[in-house]
């Protein structure tokens, strides 16, 4: 975020220095466009919501050029710069994938996944999905304005004015790219939407600095001079970082550290766990796993991630047991994927047949050598709908924070006590109250297996530790008793 941040901020600063460098000398040079070039290739290597500034960058650029055939031919010279410069920095990831990188993401070694890959072909089905998506993601950024401004949002109000008398073509191009930015980003069906709308963020702070100059005029006397604007306007920042300072702060926050080892902690050797938590756990998983090394014999396999080609690559090359015995069904379901992914004709029934075959085939290929663990949110949606089967024979109990595979009749299966420790920050949010809530209903449901199994002092074990560490959970009927 803080990348993406600096590099939007850096090409506004080059293109208004193209833009005065033009009124200065006349058009007669392009030198600052060519450094403006430059610098948006490098914003199009970090992310390609850079194209949202080009709306307001063409109306800053043909109101100061002209829309004529000299214009046309300095952007010529411009993207005769921006694409080698882009095509160099992008040239790393082929590089880079062909070695097999440890998180490989997109596989992007030949030019057809390179394209996927930049274009962001795996994220488009959440655009432009529905209007009702839209709506909801407009009134969350109307709603995060107070959130993210205070009483800042003032000072913009009053900017907005301004900066349309002071200076009518810098108003437009904000107003251009705020638009845009919008009408855009509520179209992006994602939870994490809030650095979508950074460059909205960025044409209104714009108008706070015209509100800013406006509020100089307006409260100079002679006898404050620049004393009581200077008082007005440190206040107003301290206020704003003072409201925002709980939000922002994450020096407390431990709980995606604590909860992925915790989680690993508690599988056995060599085990292999299937779920989907990706912003919970796989991902902070993956980090401690392949940069801190810590159990990198627990396999961790994303069932949404086996949708995609590229991710069995990555798979095989960290965890190459896992498909050992699967080859033939996983090359079947890749001949199936192919034309999915290239928008070529393709049989639906196939492909989602043979995707749940390998995730059968996962279970009853490894059970044998491995421990198989089911995240609860497989068992809660895709088990109960169907998409995803146990292999016959086999069934489902509640561990610790997973569920564990066993045949099916199998008596008492222990697990281990429930002594790990996952730090919860004061200010909770949608991600760690998930995780909270999730812990909880697992370890009630480990409370609920060992009644079944008369185990009642340890059942007491898992109890306590939700009224002592998870005091928001609410605990079931059958287990309040417990207590007692």
């Amino acid at each position: 975020l803080f990348t993406s941040y600096f590099l939007i901020n850096l090409i506004i600063l080059f293109l208004i220095k193209a833009y005065l460098a033009d009124k200065q000398n006349d058009i007669k040079t392009v030198k600052q466009w060519l450094y403006f070039a430059v610098v948006l290739a490098i914003g199009f290597s970090n992310h390609m919501t850079t194209l949202l500034i080009l709306p307001g960058t063409a109306y800053l650029y043909f109101n100061s050029r002209g829309f004529n055939k000299s214009s046309f031919k300095t952007i010529l010279i411009m993207l005769a710069v921006f694409f080698p410069v882009l095509l160099l920095i992008y040239l790393y990831l082929p590089w880079r994938a062909s070695s097999d990188a440890v998180i490989n993401w997109g596989n992007p070694d030949n030019f057809e996944r390179f394209f996927r890959h930049v274009s962001g072909k795996q994220y488009q089905v959440w655009l432009f999905s529905s209007t009702d998506a839209a709506k909801r993601q407009l009134i969350y950024f109307f709603n995060s304005l107070p959130k993210e401004f205070g009483i800042n949002l003032f000072i913009a109000a009053i900017g907005l004015f301004a900066a349309y008398i002071y200076s009518k073509r810098f108003f437009v191009f904000a107003f251009i790219t705020f638009l845009s930015t919008v009408l855009y980003s509520i179209n992006y069906d994602i939870v994490d939407i809030d650095s979508y709308f950074l460059l909205a963020f960025i044409s209104l702070s714009m108008m706070a600095v015209f509100g800013v100059i406006k509020l100089f005029e307006l409260l100079r006397f002679k006898r404050f001079d620049f004393f009581l604007p200077g008082v007005l306007i440190f206040l107003f920042i301290v206020i704003q970082a003072y409201s925002n300072f709980g939000d922002i702060n994450q020096s407390d926050t431990y709980t995606f550290e604590d909860y992925s080892k915790a989680l690993v902690a508690s599988t056995d050797k060599n085990s292999i766990i299937f779920g989907y938590q990706w912003d919970y756990f796989i991902s902070p998983a993956y980090y401690f796993q392949f940069v801190e090394n810590y159990r990198k014999d627990v396999a961790i396999v994303d069932k949404e991630l086996l949708r995609r080609s590229w991710y069995y690559n990555q798979t095989n090359n960290n965890y190459p047991r896992v498909f050992d015995d699967l080859k033939p069904e996983v090359e079947t379901f890749l001949n199936a994927l192919k034309p999915f992914e290239r928008d070529e004709n393709f049989n639906p029934q196939l492909l989602e047949k043979t995707y749940r075959n390998i995730m059968t085939g996962l279970v009853s290929t490894n059970i044998d050598e491995s421990t198989i663990y089911i995240a609860s949110e497989l068992f809660e949606k895709e088990m109960q709908n169907g998409e995803f089967a146990l292999p016959q024979g086999y069934q489902l109990i509640p561990d610790l924070f997973l569920f564990k595979v066993v045949k099916t009749g199998s008596n008492y299966i222990s697990a281990k006590d429930p002594d790990f420790i996952i730090r919860f920050p004061k200010n909770g949010n949608h991600y760690t109250n998930f995780i909270k809530n999730l812990v909880g209903s697992m370890l009630a449901r480990r409370a609920m297996y060992e009644l079944q199994f008369n185990k009642t002092e340890r059942a007491k074990l898992y109890v306590n530790k939700i009224v002592k560490e998870f005091p928001g959970y609410q605990l079931p009927a059958g287990l309040t008793e417990v207590l007692k």
